[in-house]
């Protein structure tokens, strides 16, 4: 039995990845202790030999999970371990390993594919954002005009021109890492998804998805694309989808309403910590009911921007909808 008072197991896979034809045990394992909970090791109980081999995963991660596929030999099973993290947008940590003869070998690793792999995004005039690979020497070019005219109107001047500072956009880390099989193919390739972020971490623009294959020694990037968010072919059908919601918008504002004097007050007390994500709720709060719609989105999206924003991610969320609610209808 593996599982004892110090570690527990997290996943388990059984399969051949030593590639002698019998299949070895591989265990996700992790430390018992609450001091040490982000501590994991990768275990591999060779099912020939039964030799236990222990590596221990430098990530403090959680969600760890492994699979077992053929990424270089249909007849020999790689190991695949992924797991998310806490990062800007979002990130999924994906790392390959293999035997070759007797030692176990990284292969793969996200943090490396990324650094290695550069790509930028930047706003450019006419409502256009330009995203760059200069490994590949690609470039892509993604059509905004639609967005909402708030959204627009905090990045571009009236004559479509990107405003002085607003030319940044930002490129996630991996936000995405699955292992899926060609039509006709027994070895598997990898896909990695990145996000084109925009203002905040939640303003998406769109996905870059690359193609990862095996070949020679390394994996190589054989596709890239760019996903993009689709637009309502009429505006004003979203404004009928929503309009059941406004009893519920009507019941939130009295809640605040009741509240006002003391958000107010919070709000002065606070008036100097624009650091914390409670700040960026409670003015955005305050300025939608002032009517100050943009920046009260504007507000919301820095609260949301934080890795924990106040007073849930979802709450936060309900306000954000509420507001550009109230900003359709004032269109």
């Amino acid at each position: 039995m593996l599982e004892n008072n110090n570690e527990k197991i997290i996943d388990y896979k059984l399969g051949d990845v030593t590639g002698d034809g019998i299949n070895d045990e591989v265990y996700i394992m992790s430390c018992a202790f609450n001091k040490c909970l982000n501590r994991h090791w990768l275990l591999i109980k060779e099912g020939n030999s039964g030799r236990v081999v222990r590596y221990e995963l430098e990530e403090n991660n959680y969600n760890f999970e492994v699979h077992l596929e053929p990424f270089r030999d249909p007849n020999k099973l790689d190991i695949f371990i992924r797991s998310i993290g806490d990062c800007f947008g979002g990130c999924v940590k994906g790392q390959i390993f293999t035997y070759e003869g007797e030692e176990l070998k990284e292969i793969f690793n996200t943090n490396d594919f990324y650094e290695k792999n550069k790509v930028s995004a930047f706003y450019r005039d006419d409502y256009k954002v330009e995203v760059l690979n200069y490994e590949r020497n690609k470039k892509y070019i993604v059509d905004i005009k639609e967005n909402f005219k708030y959204y627009l109107d905090f990045v571009y001047s009236g004559d479509g021109k990107v405003k002085e500072g607003k030319e940044k956009a930002n490129i996630s880390s991996v936000w995405g890492c699955n292992s899926y099989y060609p039509m006709g193919s027994e070895i598997a390739n990898l896909s990695i998804v990145q996000k084109v972020i925009g203002q905040a971490a939640t303003d998406n623009i769109g996905l870059i998805e690359s193609t990862l294959k095996w070949q020679g020694n390394s994996f190589i990037i054989i596709d890239q694309t760019v996903i993009l968010k689709g637009n309502l072919i009429n505006q004003n059908n979203r404004s009928k989808e929503i309009s059941n919601k406004k009893d519920f918008l009507i019941g939130t504002r009295n809640l605040y309403e009741n509240n006002w004097k003391s958000l107010a007050e919070y709000f002065d007390d606070n008036v100097n910590f624009d650091s914390l994500s409670i700040y960026w709720y409670y003015l955005a709060v305050l300025q939608f009911f002032a009517k100050d719609l943009i920046e009260a989105l504007k507000s919301i999206n820095m609260n949301l921007s934080f890795q924990y924003p106040y007073p849930s991610k979802e709450k936060a969320l309900i306000l954000k909808e509420n507001i550009e609610y109230s900003i359709r209808l004032n269109k």
